[in-house]
């Protein structure tokens, strides 16, 4: 069998491979609430932050006599669209620590839930400040904007595990670029000799 779409693999380790509940509540509503949180990370997140980062991009690679159009372009859509709705679903998640309370997103323990929207709240947004304010050209302190996601983003990238985990990803990258050192891995083409 093979099988696709992250929500859809956590969903199926979580079913054949956490007989102790160890990411998965016992509860049945939370279990419903972490199967929401699995699917929403992927369903209505990041393809906003896709947008934002493919529209922030667009303007930098566009032919030189195009340059101004593409960032006019990408301006409009992000303005008029991305960056609203990108701060909605950033609020919405704040708002869900808030409210839960526990510091988790599901339950008082951590979840697939946390793990899941690790990558597009911490990866992508607080472990990258900086590239965030420049594609949402918003240079407010979002730290201070989404103080709950904040915490939880600390308390995220403390976990011994999580630690753990990003050191043998940066591993087997640090690998990669080792096998193929004429390869350009931010534009993605072979570097000429």
């Amino acid at each position: 069998m093979k099988l696709a779409e992250s929500g859809f693999i956590m969903l199926y380790i979580l079913k054949n491979y956490d007989p102790n509940y160890i990411l998965t509540p016992t509860d049945p509503n939370e279990q419903l609430e972490v199967e929401y949180w699995l699917h929403y990370s992927e369903g209505s997140l990041q393809h906003l932050q896709m947008a934002l980062l493919i529209n922030s991009v667009a303007k930098h690679i566009a032919p030189v006599g195009l340059k101004s159009v593409a960032n006019l372009v990408a301006k409009g859509l992000n303005n008029g669209y991305y960056v609203h709705e990108w701060r909605l679903h950033m609020q919405y998640c704040n708002d869900r620590l808030e409210q839960n309370g526990t510091g988790f997103f599901v339950g008082n323990k951590l979840t697939a839930a946390d793990i899941m929207l690790s990558f597009p709240i911490y990866e992508n947004i607080f472990d990258n400040l900086e590239g965030v304010k420049d594609c949402t050209r918003d240079k407010r302190d979002l730290r201070k904007v989404w103080p709950f996601l904040d915490k939880w983003c600390r308390m995220i990238k403390n976990i011994p595990s999580y630690k753990k985990v990003n050191q043998m990803m940066d591993e087997e990258v640090e690998d990669l670029i080792a096998l193929n050192p004429r390869f350009d891995y931010a534009k993605g083409e072979a570097n000429k000799p």
